[in-house]
C-alpha cells in the first residue's frame, strides 16, 4: 500500500543519522573497516619521492589503528613493498582494547640499488587469534600510498641558527611543492637537516617549542649541492598596528597610535629595546625607541606609543615597522605598515558632494549626447 511504503522510507530517513555516526570515525581522513577494525591517518596522502640511499622519518606520516569492536583484539602489522625498500613501523604488534586506538610511525629507507621506477607501498594490519576471545573471523585493513624512486636527486645541508650565531634547536619541515599541494619531503627535530631531494620546489617551516617562526622557499636542481644557513627569531611581534588619530577640531593629523604586543619564547633577553622604524616614499626618515627596558622576560609584553614625526606631518606616505634590538642584534621584526596621505581625512560630507558631482557630471555629458543625435537625425529626415 503506498501509505505504507511512505512509512518505510520515513523511518529510513531517520535512521539515516544514525548510520553515518557509526560509518564514520574522523572527518581528517577517510577510514577503512572490517569486522569492527579500522584504519586511518596520513600515510595514504603521500606520494613519497627518494632517491637510492634516502631515509625518509615524519611524524606528520602515520597510521591509526581503530579497534571498533566490543573486546580487546591483538593485531599485527605488515608491510608490501618492492625489492630493495624497507619500510619499518613502530610498533608492529599492538594490543587495543575496545574502542581503543593507536598510532604507528613509519619510516622509509631506499636501498643504494634500488630499481628507480613508480611503486604502491602498503601498510596492513592483520586480526590475531585470542584465546578465550569471542573473536573467530580473521579480518585485516590496509591502506596503500604511492613510491617514486628517482634516478637524480640534489643534496641540501640546512641549519636553523639563533641571532647570536649558536645552532638553534628547532624542528624542520620541509615540504614539495606540487600541484598547488605541499607534501611532506624531509624532517629534522635538531636544527640541523642533511638530505638528499628529488630536483623541484620547496617550502620550509620551522618551529621553536611548538610555535612557527620562520618560513622559506626553495628550489634545488639535480646534482646540486646545496648549503642553507636560516636565522630563527623567537621573539615574535604576534600583533602591530599602526592607527591615525585626528584632531576633533581641525580634523588634520595628530598622531599615528601604535599598539604592539611581544611574546618571547625562549629566554631573558638582556638590555632588550624596541625600535619604531620610520620611512617616506622618499627613503628612511628616523628610528625612535618605543622602549627600552634592562630585561625582557619570557612571556607577552604589550603596549602602546604615540608617534609624531620630529619633522612634522608631511603630505607624503608613511612607513611603519617595529624591531627588538640587544647590543645593536635584531630579535624580532614585524612586518611593514603603512599609513597613507592624506594628512587632512576628506569628510564623509565632501566624499558624497565629489560623488554626486561626477555622477551629475556624467548625467549631463550623456544627455547633452542623446539631445544632439536626436537634432541630427530630424534634421536628416527633414
Amino acid at each position: 500500500m503506498p501509505g505504507t511504503n511512505i512509512d518505510k522510507l520515513f523511518k529510513i530517513f531517520l535512521l539515516l543519522p544514525i548510520l553515518s555516526v557509526f560509518c564514520g570515525f574522523s572527518t581528517a581522513a577517510p577510514v577503512t573497516a572490517d569486522g569492527g577494525l579500522g584504519i586511518t591517518g596520513t600515510f595514504y596522502q603521500h606520494d613519497f619521492r627518494l632517491t637510492p640511499g634516502d631515509t625518509y622519518t615524519n611524524p606528520d606520516v602515520y597510521v591509526a589503528i581503530i579497534n571498533n569492536s566490543s573486546e580487546a583484539i591483538n593485531l599485527k602489522m605488515e608491510t608490501v613493498t618492492p625489492p630493495g625498500v624497507t619500510m619499518v613501523l613502530t610498533p608492529d604488534e599492538i594490543n587495543l582494547p575496545a574502542g581503543g586506538q593507536q598510532k604507528i610511525d613509519v619510516a622509509l629507507s631506499i636501498d643504494n640499488n634500488t630499481t628507480p621506477g613508480e611503486y604502491t607501498i602498503t601498510i596492513r594490519g592483520t586480526l590475531q587469534p585470542q584465546n578465550g576471545s569471542g573473536i573467530v573471523v580473521t579480518s585485516a585493513v590496509e591502506q596503500n600510498a604511492q613510491l617514486t624512486v628517482l634516478g637524480e636527486a640534489g643534496d641540501l645541508h640546512l641549519t636553523i641558527n639563533s641571532v647570536d650565531g649558536h645552532l638553534l634547536v628547532t624542528e624542520i619541515h620541509v615540504y614539495r611543492k606540487e600541484n598547488n599541494q605541499f607534501l611532506p619531503a624531509a624532517y629534522s627535530a635538531t636544527g640541523e637537516l642533511t638530505t638528499r631531494l628529488a630536483p623541484g620546489d620547496y617550502r620550509i617551516q620551522v618551529y621553536f617549542q611548538g610555535t612557527e617562526i620562520l618560513t622559506s622557499d626553495f628550489s634545488i636542481a639535480a646534482d646540486e649541492k646545496k648549503e642553507i644557513s636560516l636565522i630563527g627569531q623567537t621573539i615574535l611581534i604576534d600583533s602591530f598596528v599602526v592607527q591615525p588619530v585626528y584632531s576633533p577640531g581641525t580634523k588634520k593629523l595628530a598622531y599615528i597610535n601604535i599598539l604592539y604586543n611581544i611574546r618571547n619564547i625562549d629566554a631573558l633577553l638582556k638590555n632588550a629595546k624596541a625600535v619604531l622604524k620610520v620611512s617616506t616614499d622618499a627613503g628612511p626618515l628616523e628610528d625612535v625607541d618605543i622602549f627600552s627596558v634592562p630585561s625582557l622576560d619570557v612571556g607577552n609584553t604589550g603596549g602602546s606609543y604615540k608617534y609624531i614625526p620630529a619633522a612634522g606631518w608631511a603630505d607624503t606616505n608613511y612607513h611603519f615597522n617595529m624591531v627588538i634590538e640587544s647590543s645593536d642584534k635584531v630579535y624580532g621584526n614585524s612586518p611593514e605598515k603603512q599609513y597613507i596621505s592624506p594628512v587632512t581625512p576628506v569628510s564623509p560630507l565632501k566624499k558624497w558632494m565629489l560623488i554626486g558631482g561626477i555622477m551629475l557630471g556624467v548625467i549631463v555629458i550623456t544627455g547633452a549626447a542623446i539631445l544632439f543625435f536626436r537634432r541630427k537625425r530630424k534634421m536628416r529626415t527633414g
